[in-house]
């Protein structure tokens, strides 16, 4: 088991938090961050994944153990933190003597919900091409990268407060429609989110995974999650999630809401070839009012200001904005 630890901190931005807990005012606060309108909020998913070439940045290194990864406590807005792969006991939630426990979600506090500044490196566990699949073997070609979902937590408590698992609820998907001539398919890649579901959902979809996360007493702790479909989609996809923190006996406390997709960024030749093809559709009235219905669809999806949205969701409804406009 390999152990690496980092200094992952969230995107910059609003920070999101939930309705339910509120933290106190004093709580610090982490560093956040073809045309198809409404009706291609769809569970189908068409289209290739484009290909484009993320900006490289440093990347983060995590300290990892199962499958959520946990990050550091905040100390002096440096976040620090353990994740232990036990499973779930009688004895895994702390007690005072002669005084009820306290179930874990009540001592925890939502401090922050938002998207990792930095890439984090989802393992490949296989490639599809010509409906043959081959393991990654070259160097470079074991992971992709990807944004994590940070959740932020607070401990006000005098013990130490556990929670035994995360729970997602993928509502529903979004195919953000090309308006030039698409591109072939090329390379397909199964990657080892921590949350994998269909990519052609059918209903919503739920998981929970088992992990036990400890955050000590009066400290803050943040913890990453990364998810995406069974088989990677780049700018082919969106969707709208839930997340949920769950304690021993199964008790779940809600965290937020959010739209989300499986790249870490893009630039603006990457969605230009992706919404205009390769060689590009002339932008004219006809693309133009393609990139308008499209950017209806968008909106509509991503409407709700209390979400937590991917930084590349939206870029991508900036790019369709300015298409559309005469």
């Amino acid at each position: 088991m390999t152990m690496l630890s980092g200094n992952p901190e969230p995107e910059d931005g609003p920070d999101r938090s939930a309705e339910r807990p509120t933290p106190p005012s004093d709580a610090p606060a982490a560093k956040g961050p073809a045309s198809q309108g409404p009706a291609a909020e769809s569970p189908a998913s068409q289209g290739p994944a484009a290909k484009g070439t993320a900006k490289k940045r440093s990347r983060l290194t995590w300290e990892a153990v199962g499958g959520i990864t946990a990050i550091a406590g905040l100390v002096a807005a440096v976040v620090f933190g353990v994740l232990q792969a036990v499973a779930p006991s009688q004895s895994a939630e702390p007690t005072t003597s002669g005084v009820p426990a306290v179930p874990a979600d009540e001592r925890l506090e939502l401090v922050a919900l938002s998207p990792s500044r930095e890439p984090v490196d989802v393992p490949v566990s296989a490639y599809v091409s010509n409906n043959r699949t081959a393991v990654p073997t070259a160097p470079g070609d074991e992971s992709r990268e990807s944004r994590a979902l940070v959740v932020t937590l607070r401990n006000s408590d005098e013990d130490t407060a556990l929670l035994t698992g995360v729970k997602l609820v993928v509502h529903s998907t979004f195919v953000p429609l090309a308006c030039g001539s698409p591109a072939g398919e090329g390379v397909k890649t199964t990657l080892n989110y921590d949350f994998r579901f269909p990519k052609d959902l059918q209903g919503p979809w739920t998981h929970t995974e088992p992990q036990v996360f400890a955050v000590t007493p009066h400290d803050v702790d943040a913890l990453s999650i990364t998810m995406g479909p069974e088989e990677e989609a780049g700018m082919t996809l969106m969707w709208r999630f839930s997340v949920y923190g769950v304690s021993k006996g199964g008790k779940e406390a809600y965290w937020g809401d959010g739209v989300w997709t499986d790249y870490y960024e893009m630039s603006d030749d990457d969605y230009a070839r992706y919404v205009l093809g390769d060689p590009p559709e002339p932008v004219d009235d006809k693309v133009r009012s393609c990139a308008a219905d499209v950017l209806k669809g968008l909106e509509s999806f991503t409407a709700d200001p209390s979400l937590v949205v991917h930084p590349g969701v939206t870029a991508m409804i900036d790019y369709y904005r300015r298409l559309a406009q005469p």
